[in-house]
């Protein structure tokens, strides 16, 4: 059955589409050869048959009632004139009987229902021959016994012959009898057919409905899923092959659009100069943390980065320069945060980083200690010159009804103090 299901997935479509018309088509094809077969055998046949043995049974005995009146003429011509020539015709016309009755008999002989008639035949045959041997020429009289049994026996002959053509309407009776059953068994059978082709049309269908319909449905339903939005849910399309090949390449288009979504998705989150989140990130997030220390969370601080000098830097190193020292700062910076914080690009040379569940004392020690890992590396510059590199930091610790702004504009003043302090120090907004 395994072997049949994997042999079935397979098959083409137009395997599938000649499968259905297969199915439909048998019942007619086999009634069709077996109709014809009974209507040769049984019908046409037969018929022929029929009609071949009425002709050589018909033949010879319309030739016998020929022959039979001319005989009777010339025996009583005979009788009456006494000429030998009558007598001579009579002889003619009763060899002429004998071999019409030769093949009467030839024919007669392969159906055994004829041989009483033809044995009858023959026995008043046989009467008459023996009745014309006794009549004498002469004058006929009005009560001739000689004469008068010749006429009996050649009434009692034509009577003989008239029951084999009655034989031969009978048994041509009983044959259309059959003939009309045989008729109506393939009326029948055409009927039991016509219902088997409906069936097998149905069935036929069934499967080019498994096979074609349902599989394009399927490919239609997907297509629906993604353009509203589901990428997750693979068309599931396994016959006939080429639709699968067809469902195969959407499930991979699907898998593309979703990566190709959800880099966009990553571009539009990150800077694309240093990789960190961007400044949309970072106002969404701020949004999110403060919603949930409003509901009942725990507390979150900020803290806000800014380059040293990194005007005088531009002007001295040039702005290529500029980029690699920020793509390093970034870098240095991402390797000091804990897992759960979030690092954004703020704009410019600053950055932001939002630090959850943390109090103030803690927040101070992390942003001391994202300032000591960029004061602790060397930037390297395209040229080869190692530059070292500075931030200031501020930080600001969320408070009951603070707002987003409330938290930036704090961290700021406390940037600011910082710088105006030296520079390379940590400022914590009171």
């Amino acid at each position: 059955m395994n072997r049949l299901n994997t042999y079935l997935k397979t098959l083409s479509l137009r395997a599938w589409i000649a499968a259905g018309m297969g199915i439909a088509l048998i019942p007619l094809v086999l009634i069709g050869v077996i109709s014809f077969l009974s209507y040769h055998n049984n019908i046409a046949r037969p018929f022929q048959d029929e009609l071949n043995l009425r002709h050589r049974i018909l033949m010879p005995t319309e030739r016998i009632n020929d022959e039979l009146w001319k005989l009777s003429s010339d025996v009583n011509f005979y009788v009456r004139g006494g000429l030998e020539s009558y007598r001579d015709r009579f002889q003619i016309a009763e060899s002429r009987v004998e071999r019409h009755l030769g093949d009467l008999d030839a024919v007669i002989s392969q159906h055994a229902r004829f041989q009483p008639i033809l044995d009858d035949v023959n026995r008043q045959w046989a009467q008459v021959v023996s009745a014309a041997a006794q009549v004498a020429p002469g004058q006929a009289r009005v009560e001739d016994p000689e004469l008068a049994d010749f006429e009996q026996d050649i009434i009692g002959f034509a009577r003989s012959l008239a029951g084999v053509v009655d034989g031969l309407r009978v048994m041509q009776e009983a044959e259309h009898d059959r003939m009309l059953r045989v008729m109506r068994r393939i009326e029948w059978a055409a009927a039991t057919a016509a219902l088997i082709s409906i069936v097998m049309i149905a069935l036929s269908i069934e499967v080019i409905d498994r096979a074609l319909i349902r599989s394009t449905d399927q490919l239609v339903a997907g297509a629906m899923r993604v353009a509203q939005g589901d990428r997750d849910s693979a068309i599931d399309v396994r016959v006939p092959p080429e639709l699968a090949a067809v469902a195969n390449a959407f499930n991979a288009m699907t898998q593309q659009i979703v990566q190709q979504e959800m880099a966009l998705s990553a571009a539009a989150r990150s800077d694309g100069l240093t990789g960190v989140a961007n400044r949309r990130e970072f106002d969404r997030g701020m949004d999110d943390m403060i919603r949930q220390a409003d509901a009942g969370g725990a507390a979150f601080a900020l803290v806000m980065i800014d380059v040293d000098h990194f005007k005088a830097f531009n002007d001295t190193h040039g702005h290529l320069a500029g980029d690699d020292a920020l793509r390093q700062v970034a870098a240095a910076l991402s390797g000091a945060v804990r897992p759960t914080d979030m690092l954004f690009r703020y704009g410019g040379e600053e950055f932001a980083v939002v630090l959850g569940d943390i109090g103030g004392s803690d927040a101070a020690e992390t942003g001391e200690r994202l300032r000591a890992a960029v004061a602790g590396q060397t930037v390297l510059l395209p040229s080869g010159l190692q530059v070292d590199v500075t931030v200031s930091v501020g930080v600001s610790v969320h408070a009951p009804r603070t707002t987003a702004g409330d938290l930036v504009r704090r961290a700021d003043a406390a940037l600011y103090r910082a710088k105006r302090a030296g520079r390379n120090s940590v400022v914590i907004a009171t």
